[in-house]
């Protein structure tokens, strides 16, 4: 065939292309730098090229890429933390003690308690103790915590202001006729463990600072004043008194301590004092600085001594 002629003859022929390049093997370079072509021209001709080099050979083919799969990072959940405490600085004034701060009066009920029960059922036995406390001046209200079935705690709440409206023996003598009314209902017996309780409730009545809640947090009560907890606790002259709020939300007061450049203050109050890292720094360069320039001015003096002795000679 005509074809297979021209395709042998082309093959063991030098070939020129349109950029002007000789390949002896007989495979065309295309130059790029060539741009007088038309586009049209310079694929044609190169295609055609391609032809002839590859002697009728199928070009390779590429496989596409393979696609990674995707991953699934697993997910963590972080684990729980602990609130650290937090540290408010003090108001500078103090508070009255709260007016609606209430007593808190606890008996506990079940079997071989203050109130000892042959059926404990709560329900019947808050209604019971509403219906008996209920008419002393300052009753709020009710309630029951469940500890261990079938004991549970009863507490027994009093405006503050209005149930110190009776004297130290009227409020003893009240809450033990509660107890007397509650022993006569069906089913409860009154030990005589609340008898001591109504007389040591009686006792801690007499000031508003026994209530709850006397105070706002961080006040301590005296009297009939709330007072900052601050006040008188001494951090020395070189610590600052400030309130630590735990995360249980109680208040107490803590010394933050000042530091210099010179000294750090450390201790409960303050007390106790260490020379900083810096001043430390500084004095242990101060004295290699003079150790270094004293061997420096040995040095210089041994080597005039030296020069004076050869010199003698």
């Amino acid at each position: 065939m005509t074809t297979g002629q021209s395709t042998s003859s082309l093959s063991s022929s030098n070939v020129t292309t349109a950029g002007g390049v000789t390949n002896p093997s007989g495979q065309t370079a295309t130059s790029t730098s060539q741009s007088s072509q038309p586009p049209d021209s310079t694929l044609t001709h190169e295609s055609s090229t391609a032809a002839v080099t590859s002697n009728n050979t199928e070009a390779p083919t590429t496989a596409a890429p393979a696609t990674p799969e995707p991953t699934t990072t697993p997910a963590t959940t972080p684990a729980p933390t602990t609130p650290a405490p937090t540290t408010v600085a003090p108001p500078p004034n103090s508070q009255t003690v709260n007016p609606d701060a209430s007593f808190l009066l606890t008996i506990d009920v079940g079997p071989d308690k203050n109130v000892s029960c042959t059926d404990c059922n709560s329900s019947y036995v808050v209604e019971a103790f509403k219906a008996a406390f209920q008419s002393i001046p300052g009753f709020l209200y009710i309630d029951n915590v469940v500890t261990s079935a079938p004991t549970f705690r009863v507490n027994i709440r009093f405006f503050g202001s209005q149930f110190r409206t009776l004297n130290t023996t009227e409020r003893q003598q009240s809450i033990w006729d509660a107890l007397v009314n509650i022993n006569n209902t069906e089913g409860l017996f009154v030990l005589d463990s609340a008898r001591k309780i109504a007389e040591a409730f009686a006792l801690t009545s007499d000031s508003l600072c026994n209530t709850e809640r006397a105070c706002s947090l961080g006040f301590r009560c005296t009297s009939a004043r709330c007072v900052h907890m601050c006040e008188g606790y001494s951090c020395g002259d070189h610590g600052t008194c400030s309130l630590t709020i735990s995360p249980d939300g109680e208040a107490s007061p803590t010394c933050i301590c000042n530091s210099d450049d010179e000294t750090t203050y450390s201790g409960e109050y303050c007390q106790d004092s260490k020379i900083s890292q810096r001043k430390v720094a500084a004095i242990v360069g101060g004295v290699l600085g003079a150790f270094c320039g004293l061997f420096i001015i040995i040095i210089i003096i041994m080597c005039c001594r030296q020069r004076e002795s050869s010199s003698t000679k």
